[in-house]
């Protein structure tokens, strides 16, 4: 009855395997081009005398766009994370 049981998972394990893979891949590139996408934080590194006239529309115009990539940024992250925990310990278990 076991053994049954333990071919059919062995069965589906081997399709899964290329599924998990993929998909870890995906994300994977997502990651790095919505990393790359992203501005970087330069507010400290503006001189004394070289300080732009900026205007509040100027200081928040980019503010939609970094929020948004950076919550794209988290749950890409996030889904990374618990993706690979999921199949390691699939891999453990049908190892």
């Amino acid at each position: 009855m076991f053994s049954a049981l333990i071919s059919a998972s062995t069965n589906t394990w081997s399709v899964i395997v290329p599924t998990f893979e993929i998909v870890l891949a995906l994300i994977s590139i997502a990651i790095i081009v919505i990393v790359l996408m992203q501005d970087g934080n330069t507010n400290n590194i503006v001189g004394i005398n070289a300080r732009e006239n900026e205007s509040f529309y100027s200081k928040n115009k980019g503010a939609t766009k970094e929020s948004l990539l950076k919550k794209i940024t988290i749950i890409l992250g996030a889904s990374f994370l618990v993706i690979s925990l999921v199949y390691f310990i699939l891999s453990a278990v049908y190892s």
